[in-house]
């Protein structure tokens, strides 16, 4: 049956306490009494379900009911749902009294309670076990037991059963629960029935789950077979369905054709099954794989060395004290095809406890899984991995996926790009993402033909999909000298005509992108132009009136001097690669003057007087024996949370360069803000790229989200990141989006290098400190530019850089500033 909850319909929010309107609005409702009678209306409702307990006498009304007066809420509507079971009568009164006063309760299992309690075959020794249960349910059991509270149902074993059902499922199966439960009288036998078919699901079967129960238009008698199905697909085949149930436009009428025709062809046949799709679904099943190019790069990435289940690299130390037990869990994780075809010899090397021999097969294994992972793939998989390739390692990139791709357009295409394009992308989407990534990851040579017909048609596909949004454009010009670069010079020239031709039909503010692209790279790559490019930029600028990019590269350096100090903050991660770049820095820090000492600003206060001895006898014996020494800093500082300053003094400012240690998530975002609201000028995050979320964009969007006070400070047009890890431009628009596109940013879209992040983020400030004339980012380009080799230069985004540029002018045009642009 389906219980009367104890206010009206409206009031039946599934996620919100109800406990939150009692407290702080319910009295404000039609029909509810002031707050100042609240406590009597509770009263009377409690006074009531106690006249409904068999057997008890007025006397015994009336004292419960006082003794109940000064209970909370929650304890009451508790102590109110155990009277309704059937054996509540005089004898087990004071039972229910204690139990509703003394168990440990949450508001959100009131409700199951007060649906297991109505039924007619609920107990009281039952009731008592219910509570139990649901006090110990984690956080996402609980978001996904408390709708069950709204389901029809007539036994209180059924829904015993059911909660056991859903605690019995992994965390992915209870997530998808949750999609169960939110269509309309999902019936018990249905729900019990597919949670069944949800506790047998791989993780990724289970989240496709999660996606295609939620598809609009669903109906309940198709949620068995659905379920049935998805348990047929493989790990890369469910990644890719659960993208697809994601697609808002995917209709419910259609999901027969994807799941029992498309995804149900053999891997050997998916290229052949794509290419005879309609243009419509084609595009439809690109924007599915790009939505799962995320979990494709991830495991791709993870295979570059024996890693964690967090992508961290096991450093060969570790993995020469690790016990055979967990070398074998490590290769147990990789693919079925990897595994048969090492086993026997990894199998007898764990057998004769060579660990040598079983790590080094181990390397081979995870060398050949990284592979067999990109052969697995579909091309068109490939191609959305390749045209987000800004996320994948360089070796990912060049090494693995680009020759699998190129070899089957070899195969399928006569090796010919433009009509594989044509083919894979009709709408032209993603084609430009394509294409300079491969020209800035060094492989567009690789691909590109050397027909100057095909070459026009496919710089006329780039540049139609680069202008389809302002981030691809972005990237198009992040890498617009590796691709002018990789063209031969009548190429350049079609290109160059390209872009001036489609001024007339962009928006103005696409319009104007184009024109500060064009204007740049007369001012500044004139080597890429010809004589008869030149004349038509030229042409151009004179018809619509030249650009000032200077404010675009104007450089806030006086206001980093005014208080006398400039301040950096670099935070390092305890692995191999975070231990050699604290020390390599701390080293070049050490050769050039610098001082060390304990941060006061972002050490965790306060500081052990251990912890203070111990740093004080290293810093003493730093200047005779550095290379143990900086080690021994490192392990100090990460122990004991301390930030160390390393200080000079240049032209009468004070320069610090604080090194810090990653704790965790908590530590970090109290880190940034501290940052942030101290008026420090730069951040540098080094280490590998899969730290940059824990450290920089989730705590940064926490604290923006909590509202902690440092938004002023995000848009002050103050501060310098340094993103020192392999990166790409994604990573670079989001801190540009954070920062309200006024941010400088020194970050690396290839691999990122010590040898530049020192010099770099330590000659700043000693730079702006000794030259007190300096204005201009370019002017520091000019300065730097002997770190950068013409190989490594395009690998790092410096600030003045034209994507630097387009994220300033795209921050003005928001701002609505205007009048600096020049004439139309």
């Amino acid at each position: 049956m389906k219980i009367m909850t104890e206010y009206p319909v409206f009031l039946q929010l599934k996620h919100l306490p109800l406990v939150l309107l009692t407290v702080f609005g319910l009295h404000f409702l039609p029909g509810y009494p002031e707050a100042a009678t609240m406590q009597e209306f509770q009263k009377e409702r409690t006074t009531e379900s106690l006249r409904q307990v068999k057997g008890l006498q007025q006397e015994q009304i009336e004292e419960y009911a006082t003794r109940l007066h000064n209970l909370s809420y929650t304890r009451q509507r508790l102590f109110r749902a155990l009277c309704k079971l059937p054996d509540a009568d005089s004898h087990t009164i004071e039972t229910l009294f204690q139990l509703a006063t003394r168990v440990p309760v949450r508001f959100n299992s009131i409700p199951l309670l007060e649906l297991y309690t109505s039924c007619l075959d609920a107990t009281l020794a039952g009731s008592r076990n219910l509570l139990q249960t649901l006090e110990q349910t984690s956080f996402v059991s609980e978001q996904v037991l408390t709708p069950l509270a709204n389901i029809t149902i007539d036994k209180a074993t059924t829904l015993l059963d059911l909660i056991a059902s859903i605690q019995g499922t992994t965390e992915a199966g209870q997530w998808a629960t949750q999609s169960l439960l939110a269509f309309p009288a999902i019936d018990p036998k249905t729900l019990l029935q597919a949670i069944t078919l949800l506790s047998i699901m791989t993780e990724p079967q289970c989240r496709a789950a999660e996606k295609g129960l939620l598809v609009q238009g669903l109906r309940k008698e198709e949620i068995l077979p659905l379920l049935s199905t998805l348990i047929r697909f493989n790990q890369r085949d469910a990644i890719n369905i659960r993208a697809l149930f994601s697609q808002p436009t995917l209709q419910v009428s259609n999901l027969s054709f994807w799941l029992q025709g498309f995804f149900a062809t053999p891997t050997g046949e998916r290229d052949t099954s794509f290419q005879q799709l309609s243009d419509t679904r084609k595009t439809l099943l690109l924007n599915s794989y790009h939505k799962a190019a995320r979990d494709f790069i991830w495991q791709i990435n993870n295979l570059h060395d024996i890693t964690d289940g967090y992508g961290r690299e096991i450093g060969s130390g570790r993995l020469a004290g690790s016990s055979t037990e967990t070398l074998t869990s490590l290769f147990a994780r990789l693919d079925p095809t990897t595994s048969h075809h090492f086993q026997d010899d990894f199998e007898q090397a764990v057998a004769k406890g060579n660990k040598r021999e079983a790590i080094s097969l181990l390397r081979q294994a995870t060398g050949h899984a990284r592979k067999q992972a990109a052969t697995v793939l579909s091309a068109a998989n490939i191609y959305l991995l390749l045209a987000n390739g800004g996320e994948l390692y360089d070796s990912s990139f060049r090494d693995i996926l680009a020759p699998v791709l190129k070899q089957r357009i070899a195969t399928q295409y006569g090796d010919r790009l433009l009509d594989f394009l044509l083919a894979t992308d009709p709408h032209h989407l993603f084609i430009s993402d394509f294409i300079t990534h491969l020209a800035h990851k060094g492989r567009l040579t690789l691909f590109f033909p050397a027909d100057p017909g095909h070459q026009q048609k496919i710089l006329e596909l780039v540049t139609e999909s680069a202008l389809k949004d302002q981030d691809s454009l972005i990237l198009f010009s992040a890498t617009f000298s590796r691709l002018l670069t990789a063209l031969q010079p009548s190429a350049r020239s079609y290109l160059i005509d390209l872009l001036l031709g489609e001024l007339r039909g962009q928006t103005a503010e696409m319009a104007l992108n184009l024109r500060v692209i064009l204007q740049y790279y007369l001012d500044n790559h004139p080597n890429f132009l010809s004589e008869q490019d030149t004349t038509r930029i030229l042409r151009m600028i004179q018809q619509h009136g030249p650009i000032d990019l200077a404010p675009y590269t104007h450089a806030p350096f006086e206001r980093w001097r005014q208080d006398g100090r400039l301040t950096g903050l670099s935070v390092f991660q305890d692995d191999d690669d975070g231990r050699s770049s604290y020390a390599s820095y701390s080293f070049s820090l050490l050769e050039h003057g610098y001082k060390p000492a304990i941060s006061l600003t972002y050490s965790a206060s306060p500081v052990p007087e251990q912890a203070s001895q111990e740093a004080n006898r290293l810093f003493h014996k730093l200047p005779t024996t550095p290379a143990g020494t900086v080690y021994d800093i490192f392990r100090l500082a990460n122990r004991f949370s301390l930030a160390i300053d390393w200080q000079k003094r240049v032209n009468n400012l004070e320069v610090t360069q604080s090194l810090y240690v990653y704790q965790d998530r908590h530590d970090q975002q109290k880190l940034l803000r501290t940052f942030l609201t101290s008026g420090h000028e730069m951040f540098a995050q080094r280490g590998h790229s899969y730290w940059r979320h824990e450290q920089l964009f989730e705590p940064l969007e926490a604290l923006l989200e909590e509202n902690m006070g440092v938004v002023d400070s995000l848009q002050s047009g103050l501060h310098f990141i340094s993103l020192g890890s392999c990166g790409g431009m994604r990573a670079y628009s989001r801190i540009n989006r954070i920062f309200n596109n006024d941010i400088a940013i020194l970050a690396t879209i290839g691999t990122g290098k010590a040898a530049i992040n020192n010099p770099y983020n330590r000659k700043l400030f000693e730079i702006v400190a000794g030259d007190q004339n300096l204005e201009s980012w370019k002017e520091i380009e000019t300065l730097f530019k002997n770190i950068f080799s013409d190989a490594v230069a395009g690998d790092y985004i410096q600030p003045g850089s034209l994507p630097a540029i387009l994220h300033r002018l795209q921050g003005t045009l928001k701002a609505g500033e205007t009048g600096r642009h020049g004439t139309d």
